[in-house]
């Protein structure tokens, strides 16, 4: 019996899991997920400790451990799925930018609020409530730098220091994905964070399952 599911597993299940792996924007957001992992861990050391302290009220608490690993876990995906984009396309000096530019692009869509004591995000944005809007923007600054990767204000002979180059040439990229980010916040007023929640319910509801 056992034989016959490995077989089924190495047979069927293995070669679809590796096709899908295989694909373009799909890997690239497994890697991003992987370099997460051990922020979560961090995390759950809090959570674990959480439930010492409610035996002994005296210990400290590390919640802050949580808010600022796994609680940002949103805003590294954001930078890791445009950065890791532009490696997989040979471009490292553009990497950082375009990881930055994520980051950018995501916060702007966060609408904060302006008051007297400064600018306030809702810090719930930022980790897993936030996470699949990270990954939705930070694919959309990875195409947009994807698409311009390859073009260049400066002949490959210019004189212009390289690191030069690279600052004119992300510009355009830079200005896209923020506009898009701009537009879709601040001209449509649209709450993308409550939208992208609504669109990805049905994996959210199936993965809390049983099944899932």
């Amino acid at each position: 019996m056992m034989n016959k599911a490995q077989i089924l597993i190495e047979n069927k299940l293995v070669p679809i899991v590796n096709k899908i792996t295989s694909l373009y924007w799909f890997s690239i957001i497994a890697n991003a997920v992987l370099f997460i992992v051990p922020f979560s861990m961090a995390s759950a050391i809090a959570a674990l400790w959480g439930v010492v302290r409610k035996f002994i009220p005296s210990l400290i608490d590390l919640t802050p451990l949580s808010t600022f690993s796994f609680g940002l876990t949103g805003l590294f995906m954001a930078f890791l799925i445009p950065h890791d984009t532009m490696i997989k396309e040979g471009k490292r000096n553009r990497a950082v930018i375009a990881g930055f530019a994520g980051v950018g692009t995501f916060m702007l869509c966060m609408n904060p609020e302006t008051t007297d004591l400064g600018t306030l995000f809702n810090m719930n944005y930022f980790g897993a409530a936030g996470m699949f809007t990270a990954m939705f923007f930070g694919l959309l600054t990875g195409i947009i730098f994807k698409r311009m990767a390859r073009w260049s204000f400066f002949k490959e002979d210019s004189p212009i220091p390289d690191f030069v180059k690279n600052w004119f040439d992300n510009i355009f990229a830079i200005v896209l994905s923020l506009l898009f980010g701009f537009i879709l916040t601040h001209a449509l007023h649209l709450n993308v964070f409550t939208m992208v929640t609504m669109v990805m319910s049905p994996v959210t509801n199936f993965a809390q399952s049983i099944w899932g």
